[in-house]
């Protein structure tokens, strides 16, 4: 019998973030260890990587510190990926997860100085 009544059991949660190196998640969600990568805005897509954070399977929480600062009124992708087994970030080698109706999971998120952020610790 067939008792995973979850779908879309992938996802990840998280609020506008404080400018600066650290991201932090409120909930990251996977049915697969995988990667939560910070993307850049490219003109309302995706762009350049600018930090990713391993996650076993399961549902965590947890902070991602950034190779490149997230500035004040900057648009980011906080995207998940699969992993390879190695449980190290190749966008070459660790694709988008997609949902079931083929759509990459991510949540848009903004810097602001006015943001409270979820984690400290």
């Amino acid at each position: 019998t067939d008792t995973d009544t979850s779908t879309g059991a992938d996802r990840v949660s998280l609020t506008d973030q404080s400018p600066g190196n650290i991201v932090y998640l409120s909930s990251v969600s996977l049915q697969q260890p995988g990667f939560v990568v910070i993307h850049k805005d490219n003109a309302g897509k995706p762009g350049a990587v600018i930090g990713s954070q391993y996650f076993d399977k399961g549902i965590n929480t947890g902070k991602i510190t950034l190779t490149s600062p997230t500035v004040d009124g900057g648009t980011y992708y906080a995207m998940l990926h699969t992993d390879d087994g190695d449980k190290k970030f190749d966008a070459a080698k660790d694709p988008a997860v997609k949902n079931s109706q083929g759509q990459d999971i991510m949540m848009i998120f903004h810097a602001s100085v006015n943001a409270v952020d979820g984690i400290k610790g």
